[in-house]
């Protein structure tokens, strides 16, 4: 389940079905539903992690996942749910992650056009004036913060051997999905011959013979755009995993490569705040997904002062 939800290619709805149809079901015995399905993907339990009182605390039990592979499960949750708490109108890309070193209170992303000029800036929705910072300014900051962080060469081997397992996993979840509406075109293929047999013969009047291929030539239609599908969803889950491996080459690279809404993916993975003053971000706040990595020395922060303690 974590390896194909990891892929990229499946929302939860799919992946429900294509776990029921798997035969899992839950430990009452009932129909699998998409609330269950979400819950186990976000539970840190299934990587060997407790909650307890409030804090994530290292469990007795045996994990069922390995935690990079949960953590690609989180980066591709946390895609889909882009459109949610974080867009705007203006779309802007660090609403949400910036935040007042002076009063706490979070930045916003505005712009307006005064003279026939375009003005973008975030501001503090509290103190607002004297806080008034060119948005290209703070993107530019926040892209030099992404260079400060380091992958060691061991964890970019992991997450490269990592990328080969998904795809390997993505390529059978694709070959049985084809192979199955393969047969299904091939059983509708014999049917459309013996329909014509049949008019041909005499068994099958016309307005019943065209009754008959209009239902299997809709069939076909839908089993066409089914393996269209299928290519399509191979080629989302490609290119998850090689953004996967992009990141282990180089994340600042990366970051600066991707689109909008890739790099509001990076942003949270990565950050959880940015604390800016006069215009200049002055510390960060690692996300909750890095902390770990950073407390096993996976990844690394070339900064002496700024890396708030998670």
């Amino acid at each position: 389940m974590f390896q194909l939800y990891a892929s990229g290619s499946f929302s939860i709805e799919t992946l429900t079905v294509k776990m029921i149809s798997l035969g899992l079901i839950t430990k009452n015995g009932g129909t699998l539903q998409e609330s269950v399905v979400h819950r186990v993907l976000r539970s840190p339990f299934y990587y060997g992690k407790m909650v307890w009182r409030g804090k994530i605390e290292p469990g007795i039990h045996e994990p069922l996942v390995d935690y990079d592979t949960w953590l690609l499960c989180q980066r591709v949750m946390n895609t889909h749910n882009q459109n949610g708490s974080r867009k705007r109108k203006h779309n802007f890309l660090l609403n949400g992650f910036l935040y007042c070193e002076d009063c706490q209170g979070r930045f916003y992303g505005e712009q307006h056009l005064k003279r026939g000029k375009l003005y973008r800036h975030y501001h503090c929705g509290t103190c607002k004036k004297g806080t008034y910072s060119d948005i290209d300014e703070l993107e530019k900051q926040v892209k030099k913060w992404f260079g400060k962080v380091e992958m060691t060469e061991q964890y970019a081997n992991e997450l490269r051997s990592k990328a080969k397992d998904i795809v390997e996993s993505l390529r059978g979840t694709t070959n049985d999905e084809r192979q199955a509406l393969v047969n299904q075109k091939t059983a509708i293929d014999i049917k459309i011959r013996n329909a014509e047999d049949n008019l041909l013969d005499g068994t099958f009047k016309k307005d019943q013979y065209q009754r008959v291929i209009a239902r299997l030539e809709a069939d076909l239609e839908g089993i066409e755009d089914g393996l269209a599908k299928t290519t399509k969803d191979y080629s989302k889950g490609l290119s998850q995993v090689e953004r996967l491996v992009d990141m282990a080459e180089n994340i600042k690279q990366t970051y600066h490569d991707a689109e909008p809404e890739m790099k509001r993916e990076y942003l949270d993975l990565f950050f959880s705040k940015f604390m800016v003053k006069d215009g200049k971000i002055v510390t960060a706040l690692p996300s909750e997904y890095i902390k770990p990595l950073i407390a096993n020395g996976k990844l690394t922060v070339r900064v002496r002062n700024g890396w708030l303690p998670g």
